[in-house]
C-alpha cells in the first residue's frame, strides 16, 4: 500500500501541469491469460476504475487510472485442479498520443506503468483426494506495463483495446490435508499476469 501511496503523489503531481483535465469512469471485461489464465481457466472477469485524462496539447495526455478487477473460474495450480477467485487492483498512469493531434478526438494509441496489487484464493476441486476442498490464498504486489489502442467518438466517450502484464514472485501457501497432514500448494518460481481488457470510458469536465 506504500508503493501505491507513493504513486497517488507522483500522478497529482503531474496534474497540476496540465492545461486541461477531464475526469473519467471506465468499465469492461477482461481475460486473464499466462499464468494467471491458468489459475483462472481463462475465464473472463470485469474491470471497473476512475481516471483522468490530462491534455498537454499537441494530441498528447498523460491518464492516471486507478482500476479494480475481479476474475472466477477453474484452473489448475501445482498440478491440482482448483477454483480460483483473484482480484486486482491497479494504480498507474498511461500516455496516450492521438493521431488527430487533438486530445480525445479519433485514434489513439498509448502505454503504461503502475503498481498492481493482486490477490488469489483458490480451493482445491480434485475428487478423491485428501486436499479436496482445502483453500489458500496469497496477496502478491508488482509493478505492471501495459499497451493500447482506442477510439475516442469525443472527449467524453472512447473505447480501448489493452494488454497488461506483470511478474510476480513465487506463490506458496501452506494448508492441512483431509487427514492433518501439512502439504504445500506452490506455483512456478515466478508468476506471470496478463490481461487483455476491452472498455468503455466516460469522462467529463
Amino acid at each position: 500500500m506504500k508503493r501505491l501511496a507513493l504513486a497517488a503523489a507522483v500522478l497529482l503531481a503531474f496534474s497540476a501541469q496540465a492545461q486541461d483535465v477531464r475526469y473519467g469512469v471506465q468499465a469492461g471485461l477482461s481475460l486473464p491469460e499466462s499464468d494467471m489464465g491458468t489459475y483462472l481457466g481463462h475465464t473472463p472477469g470485469f474491470n471497473i476504475g476512475l481516471n483522468a485524462m490530462m491534455d498537454f496539447r499537441g494530441g498528447n495526455a498523460l491518464v492516471p487510472r486507478l482500476v479494480f478487477g475481479s476474475y472466477s473460474g477453474n484452473g489448475t495450480i501445482d498440478n491440482w485442479d482448483v477454483k480460483s477467485k483473484m482480484n486486482t487492483l491497479a494504480l498507474g498512469a498511461d500516455y496516450d498520443h492521438y493521431f488527430s493531434n487533438k486530445c480525445g478526438d479519433g485514434v489513439y494509441i498509448g502505454a503504461g506503468a503502475g503498481i498492481i496489487n493482486a490477490h488469489l484464493t483458490a480451493t482445491v476441486t480434485d475428487q478423491g483426494y485428501v486436499l479436496t476442498g482445502v483453500s489458500a490464498s496469497a496477496t502478491k504486489t508488482a509493478f505492471y506495463v501495459a499497451a493500447k489502442v482506442g477510439y475516442a467518438w469525443n472527449p467524453d466517450m472512447a473505447l480501448e483495446f489493452r494488454f497488461q502484464t506483470f511478474t510476480a514472485s513465487q506463490i506458496s501457501a501452506s494448508v492441512v490435508d483431509l487427514t492433518g497432514r501439512t502439504r504445500s500448494l506452490q506455483s512456478a518460481s515466478s508468476v506471470t499476469g496478463q490481461t487483455l481488457d476491452v472498455s468503455f470510458v466516460y469522462r467529463f469536465k
